[in-house]
């Protein structure tokens, strides 16, 4: 059962993170290779106010949308690197699964890891009284966590 869990487990996470890792990896490539866009001319100040008002309203929209241009960039690259993440953590899971239903040694130990960190999480988030359904969703992660410990550490699984 605590195998089916890491399956379970890898199948929740890794479906996303495949789809987010292909479209933010998609995003992240088409936008590093789009043309470089001019950099935007300076107002000149000749001609009328309205004239010039106007240059530099075109100056100061070129900017922004410079720099409109990076922080989509960047944050496409930040997306890409937390899907890609995930998906590793995915094949982790669906690796630990493997090894927990032959029994072996070294997955006992990855799962047992797994579950400390997920007990403690939960376990402090249980000690800082959120209240509510969070609360109740982290009672319910600080029983299944134990539960998988005391499975693991009395080598059941």
């Amino acid at each position: 059962m605590l195998a089916k869990g890491f399956l379970v487990a890898s199948a929740i996470i890794g479906l996303p993170a495949v789809l987010g890792t292909c479209f933010f990896g998609f995003s992240t490539v088409r936008m590093a290779m789009a043309e470089q866009k001019p950099q935007p001319s300076a107002p000149s100040g000749e001609g009328g106010p309205l004239i010039a008002g106007l240059s530099f309203l075109d100056y100061a929209a070129g900017k922004a949308g410079r720099v409109f241009d990076a922080v989509a960039f960047g944050l496409s690259k930040a997306l890409l690197a937390a899907s890609a993440g995930a998906l590793l953590f995915a094949a982790g899971l669906y690796f630990t699964s493997r090894g927990l239903y032959a029994g072996l040694l070294w997955s006992r130990i990855a799962g047992g890891a797994l579950l400390t960190a997920l007990f403690l999480f939960s376990l402090l988030m249980v000690l800082s009284r959120l209240g509510g359904s969070a609360s109740m969703l982290a009672l319910a992660t600080l029983g299944l966590s134990g539960y998988g410990l005391w499975v693991i550490l009395l080598r059941f699984a």
